[in-house]
C-alpha cells in the first residue's frame, strides 16, 4: 500500500456510506470501482475498523454486544472455505463483487423503532436496505436506493433485495423478481417471490398483483408471482386478506396457502403451506470464531447461501475483541468439494497496530461454477 491520499471523491463516498446520505446506485458502482484498487480496498476497511472502534473509545464500559449491534463493515460468501489461524477472537466478513454484497448501513430493527429517523429524505417512501449477489435484469436503466411512486421498478435476474418502508414494513425479494413501490402502503409484485414482515402499527400494506391485491392484518406473508401467471400466498404468521375483482375477499390465516389461478373455473386452491420455499430475511455474511490457546487450528465455513454465481469474492478478517494477534494463511474456497479459489499469502488482524494483509481475493471465474 502507498502513501498517497485517496482520490477526494473516493473519500467523499466512503464518508457517505457511514454519515450519509445514502448513496445511489449510481453512487454505490462508482464506490466498486474504487474498491477495485488494492489501496482503495485497504483505506475502505481501515475506516472501516476505526468506525467499529469508536463506540468502544467512547464507552470504554459498554456491553462488547451493543458495540458489535452497530459497528460493522460490508459482507458477503459459498461453500466451505479453510482459515488457519493461531490465537484471539475475530471474524471472518465476505463481501462479494465488492459492491453487491454491499449491505447499506440502515439496519431493519432501527427502522421499526424510529421510521423518521432513517428515511428522512423530503420523499423517501422506502429505501433498498439490504443486496445479496443482486444481478439486474438491466443494468443500463437507473437503480436508486431511496424510492418512491415514481421510481423505476426492481427487476433482477438473481439475488435478494431487502426494501424497508418508512412504516418499517420490510420486503425481501429473490430473483428473478419485478417489483414497483406504489406509495408508503403499497407495492406491485410483477414476477418473482415475496417475503413481507408488517411491525405493528402498519396494518393495511397492501400488495397488488395482476389479478388482486394482498392486504395485510398485521402479519408476516410470502407470495410467489409463477411465470404462467398463478399466484401463490402463504401467511407465517398473522392473518391476511385477499381481494380479487368478481370474488368475494377471502381471510387467509397462519399456516395456510393457495394457489390463484386466472381464469379457471374455480381460481383458489388451497394448498399446503410450504415454509422452505422462501427466503425471510438476508442471510448472516458475517461468521465469528474464537480460540484461547496458541496453535495452528483449520476452520471450515460454509458459504453455500452468499455465493450465487462467478465474481470476484472477498474475505476480510476484523477484530472483535481480544489483545493478542491472530495470524492468518491459506484460505480457500471449495465448491462442492472442488477448489475454486484460493489466497495463501500470510496475515494477521487484531486492534489496528496487528492488521496486516487481511483481505483474501477469492475469485471465482466463469465455468468455475
Amino acid at each position: 500500500m502507498n502513501n498517497r491520499p485517496p482520490d477526494p471523491k473516493f473519500r467523499r463516498l466512503v464518508d457517505r456510506l457511514y454519515d450519509g446520505p445514502a448513496l445511489s446506485k449510481q453512487e454505490v458502482a462508482q464506490l466498486e470501482e474504487f474498491l477495485e484498487n488494492d489501496d482503495a480496498l485497504a483505506y475502505y476497511l481501515s475506516v472501516s475498523q476505526q468506525e467499529a472502534l469508536l463506540p468502544m473509545a467512547i464507552s470504554p464500559f459498554e456491553d462488547i454486544a451493543e458495540v458489535e449491534a452497530r459497528a460493522g463493515i460490508v459482507p458477503l460468501f459459498r461453500r466451505s472455505a479453510r482459515i488457519i489461524i493461531p490465537l484471539a477472537a475475530a471474524c471472518v466478513v465476505f463481501a462479494l463483487g465488492l459492491g453487491l454484497g454491499l449491505r447499506i448501513e440502515r439496519g431493519k430493527e432501527s427502522v421499526v423503532e424510529n421510521p423518521a429517523a432513517n428515511l428522512s429524505t423530503s420523499h423517501t417512501t422506502a429505501r433498498i436496505t439490504g443486496l445479496v449477489g443482486v444481478e439486474w435484469a438491466d443494468e443500463s436503466v437507473p437503480h436508486q436506493i431511496d424510492l418512491d411512486a415514481s421510481s423505476n421498478q426492481i427487476a433482477i435476474k438473481s439475488g435478494l433485495v431487502e426494501l424497508t418502508y418508512s412504516s418499517g414494513v420490510c420486503v425481501t425479494l429473490e430473483g428473478p423478481a419485478r417489483y414497483a413501490v406504489e406509495g408508503g402502503e403499497a407495492g406491485r409484485l410483477e414476477a418473482g417471490k415475496l417475503y413481507t414482515t408488517v411491525p405493528k402499527g402498519a396494518e393495511g400494506f397492501r400488495v397488488h398483483y395482476t389479478g388482486g391485491i394482498v392486504e395485510d392484518l398485521g402479519t408476516e406473508f410470502a407470495m410467489d408471482a409463477l411465470p404462467d401467471g398463478r399466484m401463490e400466498v402463504g401467511v407465517f404468521s398473522g392473518k391476511v386478506k385477499l381481494h380479487s375483482e368478481g370474488h368475494d375477499s377471502i381471510m387467509l390465516f397462519e399456516n395456510q396457502s393457495l394457489v390463484q389461478t386466472p381464469d379457471a373455473a374455480e381460481p383458489f386452491e388451497p394448498i399446503p403451506l410450504n415454509r422452505e420455499k422462501f427466503v425471510n430475511r438476508l442471510p448472516a455474511r458475517d461468521f465469528r470464531w474464537e480460540v484461547d490457546t496458541e496453535g495452528t487450528r483449520e476452520f471450515t465455513i460454509d458459504v453455500t447461501h452468499l455465493v450465487w454465481k462467478p465474481a470476484k469474492y472477498r474475505a476480510i478478517f476484523k477484530w472483535i475483541s481480544g489483545f493478542d494477534a491472530v495470524k492468518i494463511r491459506d484460505v480457500r474456497l471449495f465448491l462442492d468439494g472442488k477448489q475454486v479459489a484460493a489466497d495463501t499469502h500470510p496475515g494477521s488482524t487484531g486492534v489496528l497496530r496487528h492488521v496486516s494483509n487481511n483481505i483474501y481475493a477469492l475469485d471465482v471465474r466463469t465455468g468455475q461454477y
